[in-house]
């Protein structure tokens, strides 16, 4: 609950529920007191609100990291299959000693292709954050998250239990903060990338290194 009091009348405002309480008396004002003495009806309106607050807090939530993961993937994949593709060309150049020059040109020119793509995406989401260095900072958690999704697929409790994690830990911040705008959402997002660290860190020294491990050491004795 938020709380905001004028001065001069003496009124304060509650966001939520949303609802202005008169401290003062007068003709047709409401004492604050006379909040607390809710009535059944009272009662029910409030959950009423509050679900109705929550479960549109949880639509907006999945709508918001559907649309910018599947953005992010999708420039993760184009980037991964366009240094994929210029790899090989730079080695098939450097084989038969011609100048590559031409070829890094072609390749820095259908880079820009992603800039109105990332700039797309962060202006959707400065319609959704208010404070665009918060969006700022969940656009880079949000590609960091598909980076490590997209290398760690060699353990198959990373490719299981990975992307369900940093969903989980994703949607519980887009929750507090659709629900509580004027919240500690600085504080929530740090909590939520110390977790999604946590699940990393937990994840390749459990799974991904002992697997890198036991296939190099296969590969030497072979």
């Amino acid at each position: 609950f938020f709380f905001f009091k004028n001065v001069a009348t003496g009124a304060v405002y509650s966001i939520s529920p949303a609802e202005m309480y008169h401290t003062m008396s007068g003709n047709g004002s409401r004492s604050f007191s006379s909040g607390n003495n809710s009535s059944p009806h009272r009662l029910v309106r409030l959950v009423t609100k509050m679900l109705v607050r929550r479960f549109g807090a949880f639509l907006t939530s999945i709508f918001m990291m559907c649309t910018v993961g599947s953005l992010v993937a999708f420039a993760l994949k184009e980037v991964q299959l366009r240094m994929w593709k210029l790899t090989l060309e730079l080695q098939e150049h450097m084989r038969r000693r011609a100048p590559y020059s031409a070829v890094m040109v072609r390749y820095a020119l259908d880079a820009l292709v992603f800039v109105p793509i990332v700039t797309g995406i962060l202006f959707f989401m400065f319609e959704f954050f208010e404070d665009h260095m918060l969006a700022f900072a969940v656009f880079v958690v949000a590609w960091l998250c598909e980076l490590f999704v997209i290398l760690s697929r060699k353990h198959v409790v990373s490719l299981f239990y990975l992307p369900r994690l940093f969903f989980a830990y994703f949607l519980a911040f887009h929750l507090y903060y659709f629900t509580y705008p004027f919240g500690y959402v600085r504080i929530a997002l740090a909590t939520s990338v110390a977790f999604m660290q946590h699940a990393v860190l937990v994840i390749w020294n459990r799974w991904e290194f002992p697997l890198i491990r036991r296939t190099e050491r296969h590969q030497q004795q072979q």
